[in-house]
């Protein structure tokens, strides 16, 4: 492996792998002891009006924060794949003209 590559980001891929798992962690509801259901978004939406700030920030760590690197990570290894599998396509067809 070449860790000298200059790095590359895809932003669509980005997006891609990181929009939808972030909309669906914001979006996913769970069910207390009580038999409430709540999401994160409603949690942060009542946290924020109430001015409880303290209880904001786990909930963009998990719901932001590590969707983006997560998808960081995705994008940078198919990126990564697809450039060596193009690589090696042109090598073959380089030593098939000669």
């Amino acid at each position: 492996m070449n860790f000298k590559r200059k790095l590359k980001i895809n932003w669509w891929l980005w997006f891609l792998f990181s929009v939808p798992a972030m909309i669906y962690l914001w979006l996913k509801q769970y069910e207390d002891k009580a038999g409430a259901v709540h999401s994160d978004w409603g949690d942060l939406v009542y946290y924020s009006s109430h001015g409880l700030w303290r209880y904001i920030f786990a909930p963009l760590f998990w719901n932001l924060a590590l969707p983006l690197l997560l998808g960081w990570i995705l994008q940078y290894l198919v990126g990564t794949a697809w450039e060596t599998f193009r690589q090696k396509g042109r090598s073959v067809k380089q030593t098939d003209a000669c």
